[in-house]
């Protein structure tokens, strides 16, 4: 309230609604975003509406204390990325060919590292904060953190690209497009009841999203598509091996250093630095 009193007293002008140009141009933009805002929100709690609705309310207590340890953090990751990503490929002005590049090869590396990391500490920090009856089983950490590292990977450059270029239904589309996993979550639960068939799910829904974000996208990231197609192997590659119960060898810690390695080394060594230049 007080900056909305705020904003009216010091503004230079009163504040007018019209219904021209500006606001239609202004709904086009802004219509398909809050759509995909809501259906996020629904997404967020479905899931564990139908974990307590099938598998009880022990079953959702470890099923959100894992979402809250592993999977809400992503969402500071994905701010951050569309920050630096959008500002990098703004600042490219018309020729993104490099600044796409280097940003589809550096988003797996960032989920690599953090579905890594989350693989070697998450139950950990689980157990010091939460008890040892909210750890994950094995299986189920390791769906979670594919899972994580399907939502940071589609995270950029497709969000950033679709924005600036004000294609915010496709944006909406892919981010909705998760939804599936919601469906196959209800089935597996029906048929195998268990918390790793709700994360099975919510691992798939992240694929079937980054499928479709990338269909929509593939033809505005041109060589930019092969570059992020081989890093998101990489990454993947990765983080299978860190979630491979191998006795006495840390393996996940080894595996988020390489990720860390590979992603340093986009960083520096990119194939050119970014240019400066009008806007798009």
């Amino acid at each position: 309230m007080g900056q909305t009193v705020a904003s009216h007293v010091f503004a230079d002008a009163p504040y007018r609604l019209s219904f021209g140009a500006a606001f239609q141009k202004a709904l086009r933009f802004g219509a398909p975003l809050t759509a995909n805002g809501l259906g996020l929100a629904v997404a967020a709690q479905g899931d564990r509406l139908l974990v307590g609705a099938l598998l009880g309310p022990e079953a959702l207590g470890l099923y959100v204390v894992a979402m809250l340890a592993v999977l809400v953090p992503v969402t500071l990751v994905q701010r951050m990325m569309g920050a630096l990503c959008g500002a990098a490929l703004y600042n490219s002005g018309g020729d993104r060919t490099e600044t796409l590049r280097r940003i589809a090869r550096a988003a797996p590396a960032v989920g690599a590292f953090y579905a890594c990391g989350g693989l070697a500490f998450a139950n950990t920090l689980v157990a010091l904060a939460f008890g040892p009856r909210f750890v994950l089983p094995s299986l189920g950490l390791a769906l979670l953190c594919a899972a994580a590292l399907l939502r940071i990977a589609r995270a950029e450059p497709f969000t950033s690209l679709l924005l600036l270029d004000r294609r915010t239904k496709e944006a909406a589309l892919g981010n909705l497009s998760a939804w599936a996993g919601l469906l196959v979550s209800a089935g597996l639960m029906l048929a195998h009841p268990g918390v790793e068939s709700a994360l099975f799910g919510r691992a798939l829904g992240e694929a079937i999203a980054l499928s479709v974000t990338f269909s929509l996208t593939r033809p505005m990231l041109g060589a930019a598509a092969a570059d992020f197609a081989k890093a998101l192997a990489f990454a993947c590659l990765l983080t299978l091996i860190a979630s491979l119960p191998v006795p006495g060898a840390p393996t996940a810690l080894v595996c988020a250093a390489l990720a860390a390695a590979a992603l340093t080394r986009i960083l520096i060594r990119g194939e050119a630095p970014a240019r400066v230049g009008a806007a798009p």
